[in-house]
């Protein structure tokens, strides 16, 4: 489930009026799920008013180098609202094909895709995880700011160039554990510019 944290970080990033009163609630998804019934399950779970959310680490189909996954169909289909990601820790090249998947799916699904686009995570905890606590904890390999600027302003132009400018307002961020917004305040101001 998206943890408070979580979102209150990323929104943070993208403070947009449009998405300031919005309340999302759901889960996080990995790669190679059927969505569709993942989606429709956690609409339907017995004692809650359900789970219309979905955060997703990867635009990119398990098992492809760069096909949008199939998550967006089952989305699309279920009206659940999606908080992107695009994996950024193996760098420029591997970044690229999230941003060749992105792309896809705008042009194959369009404003019915991006109407149900909460935001974008561009990268999850990268920061963190190349920090010395991080490094420390023997963390997967993580990211610098200058990257995670350079990846987070791609992806804003793929939203500006590709949709005709109609998903231009959708917030675009980085999520990554309180504890670096806190240490490194002047982060948050790098990454949003």
């Amino acid at each position: 489930m998206f943890s408070s944290t979580l979102v209150v970080s990323f929104i943070s990033l993208s403070l947009l009026p449009s998405t300031l009163g919005a309340v999302y609630k759901g889960f996080n998804y990995g790669a190679g799920v059927d969505f569709n019934t993942s989606f429709r399950t956690a609409q339907s779970l017995a004692g809650t008013l359900g789970f219309n959310s979905a955060r997703l680490y990867t635009m990119i189909e398990n098992g492809t180098v760069n096909s949008p996954t199939s998550a967006i169909p089952a989305a699309i289909a279920t009206n659940t609202s999606l908080l992107l990601g695009l994996y950024c820790s193996a760098g420029q090249a591997a970044f690229s094909n999230e941003t060749i998947a992105l792309t896809a799916a705008i042009v194959a699904y369009g404003q019915q895709f991006t109407d149900l686009i909460a935001g974008i995570s561009v990268g999850s905890e990268d920061l963190y995880r190349s920090s010395p606590v991080g490094i420390q904890n023997k963390s997967p390999p993580g990211d610098t700011v200058v990257n995670l600027t350079s990846y987070i302003k791609q992806t804003r132009n793929v939203l500006q160039t590709t949709s005709n400018g109609i998903a231009a307002s959708i917030p675009v961020g980085h999520v990554d554990t309180w504890q670096i917004w806190q240490s490194y305040p002047n982060i948050a101001a790098l990454i949003s510019s």
